[in-house]
């Protein structure tokens, strides 16, 4: 392979679809959400999982979105445990 790093990240960029950049946003969204302690976190995670679900399942990759819908009842576990901890809960790391 003759192709730099910089000619191979190019042309990544150029096939990059533009749910692939959801996808990737909703996921960085989900972990500064998750860091701050932001319930929106689950529903950007159940979002992102489920748009890279179809992604690798387009992309013939079955395992991976076996994978990810694990993630995507992880994100919906999360979410209703988070809704059903009381609002000032003192909690410590």
């Amino acid at each position: 392979m003759d192709a730099s790093f910089a000619e191979l990240f190019q042309l990544q960029i150029q096939h990059f679809s533009i749910w692939e950049a959801i996808a990737v946003a909703l996921g960085l969204a989900y972990v500064f959400m998750a860091a701050k302690e932001i319930i929106w976190a689950w529903p950007s995670a159940l979002v992102s999982t489920a748009i890279y679900t179809a992604i690798f399942w387009e992309g013939n990759l079955p395992m991976q979105s076996a994978l990810n819908l694990f993630y995507m009842g992880m994100a919906v576990y999360g979410w209703m445990r988070w809704r059903s901890r009381p609002a000032k809960a003192n909690h410590t790391p």
